[in-house]
C-alpha cells in the first residue's frame, strides 16, 4: 500500500522530531485537538448566542455581531504576520503564547459587563487565535513523517470540524442554562488544557536559530489594512444607521490596499508572502478555498438563525441540529486521510468540492420552500461530509513539496483567507438578511420576510460553493522554489 503524497521537502532549522516518536506526535494532535476546541468551539458557540447577546448588550445587534466579527477580523488581518514570524523564529511560542492569552482573555471576557471592553477582548482573541491557528497545519507536519501525514492532517481537520459543530450544541445548552457569557467559562477550562499538554509537546516543532531577518513591513501593513477595510465593508453595509457612502468608501480602500499589496508583494526582495506559495495553479487553489470557506461557516450561521426564527426553535435544539452535520465532518476528514494512500490529494480535494456545491445548493431548495426539518439536517449531513474531505484534503495538497521554513507561511496564507472568508460570510449573512427583512429578524423581533432573507442568504453561499468547485477542479500545486 503506497501513499501518493510525495514527501515534504526539508528545509533549514527543521528539527529532528521525526525521531521522536509515538509520544511527540500524541502530544501534537492533543495540544491541537484541544486548541480547536477552544478557539473553533468557542466561537462557533457564540454564534449560537447572537440572539441572546443582542437582547442583553446595550448596543443589541450591532454590538452582537462585532463581538462575532471584530474577533475574525483581527484574526484575519494578522495571520500571515504571525506565520511568517513562526517561520523565521520558531513555532513553539507563537502557538502557545496564543493559547495562553485566548484562555486569559476569556476570563475576562466572562466577568466584564462593558460593551467596548467586551469587543476590545474579542479582538484581542483574534490576534491570539492568528498566533496559534496560523501555523496549526505546519505543526502537524513538522512532527508527522510524509506517510502518516495525510491521516494526522485529516483527524487534525475532523476534530476542528467537530468543534465548530458541537460548539453550538454546548454553547445552547449553557446558554439556555446559565447565559451566554458562560461560553467563556467553558473556554478558560478548555484552554487550561490546552495549556498544560502543550508546554512539553511544542517543543519538538520547528525552531531554527534565532536571527534577524528583514519584515515586508509595507506587505504587512497593506494586506492586514486590505482585509480589515474588505471585512468593514460587509460589516457596514447591513447596517442600516450607516451611510452607503462609507460602505463604498471602505470597499474601494479594500481594493486599492489589496492591489497595493500584491505590488509590494511582486517587488519585494523578502516578501511576506513567498511567490512560490501562490505561483501558477496554486494561486487558484487559494482563491478556491476562500470561496469554500464561506459556506462552511455560513450554513451554521444561517441555519441556527433558521431554526431559531423561523421554526421556533431554542437555542440548545439548534445547536443540537446541527451535531450530525459535526459527525458527518468527523466522517469526511477521516475518510481524506484514508483515500489519499490510494487517489491523489487532488481528487480527493476536487471530490469534496463538487460535493460540497451540490449539498449547499441542496439547503437553500429546502429552506426556499421550507421542506420539513429533517431534509434540512440531510443536506447539512452531505455538507458536513463534503466540508471534512475538502478541507483535510486541502491541507495536505497545500504543503506538498513546501519546505519546512516556507509551511507556517503557506498554511498561514490559506488561514488568512479562509478566516477572512469566514469573518465576511458571516457579515454577508447577517447583512442579506437585514437588508431583504430587517435587522429586527435576527433578534426575533419580527419574522415578515424571513423566509425570502433566508433563501437569498443560503442562495449567496450556494454560488460561492460552486465557484469553489470550478477553481478546485482548475487549479495546480506544485511548489516553485
Amino acid at each position: 500500500m503506497t501513499s501518493r503524497l510525495p514527501a515534504l521537502s526539508p528545509g533549514p532549522g527543521e528539527v529532528g522530531v521525526r525521531a521522536a516518536g509515538a509520544r511527540a506526535e500524541i502530544g501534537i494532535l492533543a495540544t491541537c485537538a484541544l486548541n480547536n476546541f477552544l478557539i473553533f468551539g468557542t466561537f462557533s458557540a457564540l454564534n449560537v448566542a447572537l440572539p441572546a447577546m443582542s437582547r442583553d448588550l446595550a448596543g443589541g445587534v450591532s454590538t452582537a455581531s462585532w463581538i462575532l466579527l471584530g474577533f475574525l477580523l483581527a484574526n484575519s488581518a494578522t495571520t500571515i504576520l504571525f506565520a511568517k514570524l513562526s517561520d523565521e523564529w520558531g513555532r513553539r511560542w507563537f502557538y502557545f503564547g496564543g493559547i495562553l492569552v485566548f484562555t486569559l482573555s476569556s476570563l475576562a471576557c466572562a466577568v466584564v459587563t462593558d460593551d467596548v471592553v467586551l469587543v476590545v477582548l474579542r479582538v484581542l482573541q483574534g490576534l491570539a487565535s492568528a498566533c496559534s491557528m496560523s501555523t496549526s497545519s505546519a505543526v502537524i507536519s513538522d512532527v508527522f513523517p510524509p506517510r502518516r501525514l495525510p491521516m494526522a492532517l485529516g483527524v487534525f481537520m475532523a476534530l476542528a470540524g467537530v468543534a465548530t459543530l458541537v460548539g453550538p450544541l454546548v454553547g445552547g445548552l449553557l446558554i439556555d442554562a446559565y447565559g451566554w457569557r458562560s461560553i467563556f467559562w467553558m473556554a478558560v477550562v478548555v484552554g487550561t488544557g490546552a495549556v498544560a499538554v502543550g508546554w512539553d509537546a511544542l517543543k519538538h516543532v520547528h525552531a531554527p536559530p534565532v536571527t534577524a531577518f528583514r519584515l515586508d513591513l509595507v506587505g504587512t501593513v497593506t494586506s492586514a489594512a486590505g482585509i480589515a477595510a474588505l471585512i468593514l465593508a460587509v460589516q457596514l453595509f447591513g447596517d442600516d444607521g450607516i451611510s452607503r457612502r462609507w460602505v463604498v468608501a471602505a470597499a474601494v480602500a479594500a481594493v486599492f490596499l489589496l492591489l497595493g499589496f500584491a505590488a509590494v508583494e511582486r517587488r519585494h526582495p523578502h516578501p511576506l508572502v513567498d511567490p512560490g506559495i501562490v505561483a501558477g495553479g496554486r494561486g487558484q487553489v487559494y482563491v478556491a478555498a476562500f470561496c469554500a470557506a464561506m459556506p462552511t461557516t455560513g450554513l451554521i450561521v444561517v441555519t441556527t438563525l433558521y431554526l431559531q426564527v423561523m421554526r421556533g426553535t431554542s437555542a440548545a435544539v439548534a445547536g443540537l441540529m446541527l451535531l450530525p452535520m459535526g459527525a458527518a465532518m468527523l466522517v469526511g476528514s477521516l475518510a481524506a486521510g484514508v483515500v489519499q494512500r490510494w487517489v491523489s490529494s487532488r481528487a480527493a480535494n476536487t471530490a469534496g468540492a463538487l460535493g460540497l456545491g451540490v449539498a449547499t445548493a441542496a439547503v437553500t431548495g429546502v429552506v426556499a420552500v421550507d421542506l420539513p426539518t429533517w431534509c434540512l439536517v440531510v443536506t447539512l449531513v452531505a455538507s458536513g461530509l463534503a466540508q471534512g474531505l475538502y478541507q483535510a484534503s486541502l491541507s495536505a495538497r497545500l504543503l506538498v513539496g513546501v519546505p519546512a521554513n516556507r509551511r507556517g507561511v503557506a498554511q498561514g496564507l490559506r488561514a488568512t483567507i479562509m478566516n477572512g472568508s469566514n469573518a465576511l460570510s458571516t457579515a454577508m449573512v447577517i447583512a442579506a438578511i437585514a437588508v431583504v427583512a430587517g435587522e429586527h429578524v435576527i433578534d426575533g423581533g419580527s419574522s415578515a420576510g424571513a423566509r425570502t432573507a433566508f433563501t437569498v442568504a443560503t442562495g449567496l453561499l450556494a454560488l460561492f460553493a460552486v465557484a469553489a468547485a470550478v477553481l478546485t477542479c482548475r487549479g495546480r500545486t506544485a511548489y516553485a522554489d
